[in-house]
C-alpha cells in the first residue's frame, strides 16, 4: 500500500488506515461524551461507574482537536479535501484561537 510519513515522519501508516484509526478515536470520544451526559441527566449510576477514571471536558476536546487535525492531513492525502475541511472546522469550534 501507498504508506505516507505523518507526524515527525518516524511512523509510516497507509493515509486510509489513519483516517480509520482516527476516526474510530473520534468515535470514542463520542461516546464518551455521551456517557457523560447521561451520567448527569439521568443520574445513572452505571454511567458514573464506568466514567469513574475517565478524562477531564478540557482534555476530551483538546485530544479531538488532535484527533480533527490529524484526520484532515490524511483526508487531504487521500485528496477529500472537503471533509478535511469539515474536520478542521470542527477542531476550530473547539479550539477558536
Amino acid at each position: 500500500s501507498d504508506h505516507a510519513a505523518f507526524g515527525d515522519g518516524t511512523k509510516f501508516v497507509a493515509a486510509q488506515e489513519a483516517v480509520d484509526a482516527w476516526g474510530q478515536g473520534l468515535l470514542a470520544l463520542q461516546r464518551l461524551r455521551n456517557l457523560s451526559a447521561r451520567a448527569v441527566t439521568q443520574d445513572d449510576e452505571n454511567a458514573l461507574l464506568l466514567l469513574e477514571g475517565s478524562q477531564p471536558a478540557e482534555t476530551v476536546n483538546s485530544l479531538e482537536v488532535v484527533l480533527r487535525l490529524n484526520l484532515a492531513q490524511a483526508l487531504i492525502k487521500l485528496r477529500q479535501y472537503e471533509n478535511a475541511v469539515c474536520q478542521c472546522q470542527g477542531a476550530l469550534e473547539l479550539d477558536p484561537l
